[in-house]
């Protein structure tokens, strides 16, 4: 997981490891190391139920995801 490698890892080993390139492996270190796995986690639920919401017409798209995005930029 990508969580658990720090941010000062080598990118390349990292994307290597994880299949992924290394582009996507650097600014994800950057931006998974600003949240806990907690965190991280939660958001990802988040996320799933924005997409049912979306998927079976209970919301839409733009709304829900100024939503999401608002309360990960100001949490309280």
């Amino acid at each position: 997981m990508l969580h658990d490698f720090p941010v000062s890892a080598n990118r390349f080993e990292v994307a290597k490891k994880l299949s992924l390139h290394p582009f996507v492996v650097q600014k994800s270190l950057v931006f998974s190391s600003k949240f806990t796995v907690s965190e991280l986690k939660s958001m990802h639920l988040q996320l799933m139920k924005i997409d049912h919401a979306i998927k079976t017409g209970a919301a839409d798209f733009r709304v829900m995801f100024d939503l999401f995005l608002a309360r990960v930029v100001f949490p309280d």
